[in-house]
């Protein structure tokens, strides 16, 4: 017998607590490697109560999975209330609710730091929020001189990730929740979370639906870095950075997909495509390239160090080094996670391997539970 999907929503302000699961039409809780988690609520209000009951500011705590196995994926306070009164029907509000890492694009503050390490920088500026202690993944860890002009903490933070090839998010855990400030590079160096496939029976995760698009314009060439060492003024030696993606591997039902053609001679004509294709894509990346074969960073070189150069080096990992983007969607897939590998099977050759997913959407509501997602490579 399939497990059972389990979600529990509760709602609490000071001392009072409520448990909203029963009373909701849907809900949606949506992941995205850019910003805070977000978890949306649609609830009737025939009463109109609940727009009394529920307001800004409140907690709000998710808890998902299945019977057998569920845990707290969320946590948050609501930033946005709506309501729809219309002219037949009952009232319904939709509440928005962020997860805490959104208490830290509430205020702008300016500071600056002189040589501290990376992950100094980072604790420090976690430091008010109260949050369990941070997993910084970053290697190496350079000493930075790091300012923020006016900014919101998140922002700050954002641009860090930005700038050193890192994701910021907060891990929920059974007590407490856990910020990770970790480089892309490990992430798509571990292994997928999950396998989905497409059109076969007797596995574990399906895929029902997929759309992906190829523009060779946008896939990654080779990158230099450059900068001025900041104690003596020298220009650094550039370090030139190979674009990584969570990579394409051997699609493991090619032969039997191929085999399943009845005309011999399309199959063979069509082997022979497929075997010349590498070079035709070789050929076309000459084309964007540069003389000498690389892309120059083109602004004003920065004052920084070789280790810093070399954090961004190592992190560097493209999302798009192919210039592949897709949209899946399946039944619901309680495992999916954004900032994390899936591996899609035999969504074709160009297409099936491991991919960097950047968004995940749950939706529960009548029409059931659906899984909706975003990846890149």
């Amino acid at each position: 017998m399939a497990d059972t999907l389990f979600y529990q929503v509760l709602v609490t302000s000071g001392g009072a607590s409520y448990d909203l699961s029963r009373d909701l039409a849907s809900f949606t809780w949506e992941q995205d490697d850019t910003r805070p988690d977000q978890l949306t609520l649609l609830v009737p209000d025939g009463h109109k109560v609940f727009s009394h009951a529920l307001q800004e500011g409140m907690k709000v705590e998710l808890s998902f999975g299945t019977d057998v196995e569920h845990a707290v994926v969320f946590r948050g306070r609501i930033y946005g209330v709506d309501m729809v009164v219309p002219r037949a029907g009952a009232p319904e509000l939709t509440i928005r609710a962020l997860d805490r890492s959104a208490e830290m694009g509430t205020h702008r503050v300016t500071r600056r730091w002189d040589e501290k390490p990376l992950s100094t920088v980072v604790k420090d500026v976690l430091a008010p929020y109260a949050f369990a202690d941070p997993a910084i993944e970053i290697v190496p860890d350079p000493d930075v001189k790091a300012v923020q002009e006016g900014t919101t903490d998140l922002k700050f933070l954002s641009q860090l990730c930005d700038e050193y090839g890192c994701v910021l998010y907060v891990e929920q855990r059974p007590s407490d929740e856990r910020v990770h400030f970790v480089g892309k590079a490990q992430i798509v160096q571990s292994e997928p979370e999950l396998q989905l496939y497409h059109g076969r029976c007797g596995v574990p995760d399906v895929l029902d639906e997929f759309d992906a698009t190829v523009d060779a314009r946008r896939a990654e060439i080779p990158y230099v870095l450059t900068g001025v060492d900041r104690k003596t003024g020298k220009p650094l030696d550039p370090i030139t950075v190979e674009p990584r993606s969570p990579g394409v591997v051997d699609d493991p039902f090619l032969a039997e997909n191929l085999a399943a053609i009845a005309d011999p001679t399309k199959r063979a004509l069509l082997q022979q495509l497929i075997d010349a294709a590498p070079t035709a894509a070789a050929e076309l990346r000459k084309l964007r390239l540069a003389e000498d074969g690389v892309e120059h960073d083109r602004s004003k070189p920065a004052l920084t160090t070789t280790a810093e150069l070399r954090l961004k080096a190592d992190n560097w990992v493209s999302t798009h080094a192919l210039g592949m983007s897709a949209t899946g969607a399946s039944a619901g897939l309680p495992r999916l996670r954004a900032r994390t590998l899936v591996e899609l099977l035999d969504v074709g050759g160009r297409f099936s391997g491991r991919w960097y997913v950047s968004r995940v959407k749950h939706s529960v509501g009548l029409g059931g539970y659906r899984t909706e997602f975003d990846c890149r490579r």
